[in-house]
């Protein structure tokens, strides 16, 4: 899908009516491999030798960015609806040897400083006899974060950060008994099970878990009488995208 879904209209069909080609983010190692495999998908399509400068003239520049850990960066206009002023933070994500990352979106927000949380009602007043007093301050309002293929290392080196999305993307890829030996398995294959992700989602009843990327030796069946088994159903706060 990626060589329809990165070209910029009316060659792509996810910008349809925009002027811009679709923002593309991706690890940083794969980026020159990427755009290389999309330059050479579009000249076999093309039918004989192009050179890249007639591609990008047929069909329009590529708009690849390659991320890695701790990166942050303000999302164009074009790469988003809605309210503006969304961002991107990344993750790396242990994936076995492969470079892999995960997204968090977020929006700069305001609000009062802990410390006048119980004054609210002297504001006014506080400002007036300290014209230069701070009450408040900026923080990441956390709305959707995004793992890809990882393993449950990622959440447990990324607690604090990733528990404060509204909303968390995650992959549970295996089901099974907690042990030792599924915690390898899982493991070695760069994946999570679900008696991994467990405890985090107890102790976040405000965010809400949306489990995605099941084995497909799982069917639909197997995946709800597992959580009716050894859990007594699917907790509350999570959306079984099966």
């Amino acid at each position: 899908a990626l060589p329809v879904l990165a070209r910029a209209p009316p060659f792509g069909r996810s910008a349809q009516g925009r002027k811009h080609p679709p923002l593309v983010v991706l690890p940083a190692p794969l980026e020159p491999l990427v755009r290389n495999f999309l330059f050479a998908e579009s000249v076999l399509n093309f039918g004989h030798a192009q050179s890249e400068e007639e591609n990008t003239k047929a069909l329009g520049a590529l708009d690849l960015r390659g991320v890695e850990d701790g990166d942050e960066f303000q999302l164009p206009k074009h790469a988003f609806s809605g309210k503006r002023g969304m961002s991107v933070e990344v993750f790396h994500a242990p994936h076995k040897d492969m470079p892999s990352v995960s997204y968090g979106l977020f929006r700069i927000g305001k609000r009062l400083k802990p410390e006048y949380a119980d004054q609210q009602h002297r504001i006014g007043e506080l400002m007036k006899e300290n014209p230069e007093l701070e009450v408040s301050e900026t923080y990441k309002e956390r709305t959707l974060f995004y793992s890809g293929d990882a393993t449950i290392e990622l959440l447990q080196a990324r607690t604090p950060d990733i528990l404060q999305y509204r909303y968390v993307i995650h992959e549970c890829t295996f089901l099974g008994p907690p042990s030792a030996e599924l915690d390898e398995y899982a493991r070695t294959r760069g994946h999570t099970h679900y008696a991994q992700l467990h405890k985090f989602i107890c102790s976040a009843p405000d965010t809400i878990f949306v489990l995605v990327h099941w084995s497909i030796r799982y069917s639909r069946e197997d995946v709800t009488n597992f959580f009716d088994e050894q859990y007594g159903g699917v907790p509350r706060n999570v959306v079984l995208w099966i």
